[in-house]
């Protein structure tokens, strides 16, 4: 028994259903078949045998009466109940009393073709036989009358008795086919109706898994029924839409990692470059003073610019972490906006920076990082700006903002480029002339992020070949 629970253990879950349904319906079948079989038996065959046990009684209590008057067979028959037979042997075995005639066999004949009844209610005693497709049940008695033994043979024929027990056989055992055909149709609908969606979604499941989330496009079928299968497969399909959504965005952020981290690459890699080539010029053309200063000049440069691409590197670095908090205070806008253009003007002397107006403005920000702001708008406008070209700066007060507007007339950004010029890694491609001007993106995306964490509006405007316009909306205190 162990083992075949231990096989049922390892099985398929159809499989299972099916054994279990198998199993209990055929209990329930089993019993049913059985009590019903017993009544109907006992409904066929008990009238005959309450004939032949009423018919003996009878003919007991009149050989009580003959205990001393003299033998009389003949005077039974009244007490014998139609349809049933009496045979009297002697101590000898000779027949000296038969009420059936011909009609019912012999004792050798009922001999020969004796078997055992297949009824477990008949009384001890009783025997069948089946002779000339006739069923006959015998109750043998043994009986003394005035010192005299007897053996008592009643008979009954249960022919049509016999005939609907055997058809209710086959009927019971059609029964029991049909209840197993009806058992694996059950356990089929089970399989189509129940297992197959689970099937579906373990298949779903395997494939999801070998393919890592990746391009797969396939949903479980929603059941018309309101059941917890349908709700099961809706919540296994928004399940595999929000896996692919991360799993979409975790690839997009290790691309976008990847692209950051060699644009940086390239960028940082083109002003060390630079310091290593007038370093060697230097040191190799040591005694022109012109020589040294313009390839210090050049070198203090690009150390700004390498400098520049490493904190923006590093701020957008720190701002993406979610435990980043910027040190607010209240600060003097016009101050700050003042130094930042100074020092590009003092570094630009081949461009025509101004600043316009600068109303007197109080915010409150993280000091150092509004710096990053205003110098990365500011030095977007210098590079992409020619030599000779005019940057103009203005800062004024509007209601409760402050709106810093920083114009250009350079080489201007397209349309097509105006909306993503923020996202890091992103350089404008609508303008053939911006391939000709080194940069990693990062100043910008930086810069938006700044803003961001500052409720700060920023704006661009551009026309390609006339310039662009950045203007900030920044909230006062």
């Amino acid at each position: 028994m162990s083992k075949i629970f231990e096989w049922i253990k390892n099985q398929k879950i159809y499989v299972k259903v099916v054994v279990s349904f198998l199993f209990f319906i055929s209990i329930i079948v089993s019993v049913t078949i059985s009590v019903t079989a017993f009544c109907i038996v006992y409904a066929l065959f008990h009238p005959a045998e309450a004939t032949i046990i009423f018919s003996n009684e009878r003919v007991q209590e009149k050989f009580e009466e003959w205990e001393n008057a003299p033998l009389d067979f003949e005077k039974l028959r009244p007490h014998i109940v139609p349809g049933v037979v009496l045979k009297i042997f002697d101590a000898q075995e000779n027949l000296i009393f038969d009420t059936g005639g011909y009609y019912y066999p012999s004792n050798e004949l009922f001999e020969k073709y004796l078997y055992e009844p297949p009824f477990s209610f008949l009384k001890e005693n009783f025997t069948m036989s089946n002779i000339n497709e006739a069923f006959v049940i015998r109750l043998e008695v043994p009986a003394e009358v005035a010192n005299q033994k007897f053996k008592l043979y009643f008979y009954r024929t249960v022919t049509s008795q016999k005939y609907i027990f055997d058809m209710l056989e086959k009927f019971f055992l059609c029964a029991c086919l049909m209840t197993a055909i009806f058992v694996f149709v059950m356990g089929e609908f089970v399989k189509r109706i129940i297992l197959l969606p689970v099937k579906n979604l373990t298949d779903l499941a395997k494939k999801f898994s070998v393919a890592n989330g990746a391009d797969v496009k396939e949903r479980i079928t929603i059941p018309p029924a309101n059941d917890e299968l349908t709700e099961l497969a809706k919540t296994f399909n928004e399940m595999l839409d929000k896996i692919q959504g991360d799993f979409k965005e975790i690839r997009e952020a290790l691309a976008r990692k990847e692209n950051f981290v060699s644009i940086v690459y390239h960028d940082i890699k083109e002003p060390l470059g630079i310091i290593d080539l007038k370093l060697q010029m230097i040191a190799l053309y040591g005694d022109d003073s012109k020589s040294i200063a313009s390839n210090m000049a050049a070198i203090e440069s690009e150390l700004k610019n390498a400098f520049g691409i490493v904190e923006n590197y590093s701020l957008f670095t720190k701002m993406n972490d979610e435990t980043f908090q910027p040190t607010k205070e209240i600060l003097s806008l016009s101050e700050i906006l003042s130094g930042v253009v100074n020092l590009a003007i003092e570094a630009n002397n081949e461009r025509d920076i101004q600043l316009l107006k600068n109303d007197s403005a109080q915010i409150f920000a993280d000091k150092s990082l509004v710096v990053v702001l205003l110098r990365n708008i500011l030095k977007n406008a210098i590079k992409y700006t020619k030599e000779g070209g005019t940057i103009q700066i203005s800062s004024e007060v509007a209601g409760k903002n402050a709106v810093v507007k920083f114009r250009d007339n350079g080489i201007g950004i397209a349309k097509v480029d105006i909306e993503k010029i923020f996202s890091y890694g992103y350089r404008a491609k609508g303008n053939a002339n911006v391939k000709k001007i080194e940069g990693c993106g990062i100043g910008l995306a930086t810069s938006k992020m700044i803003a961001d964490i500052h409720g700060i509006k920023i704006d661009g405007e551009s026309v390609v070949g006339e310039g662009t316009t950045f203007t900030l909306t920044i909230p006062l205190v």
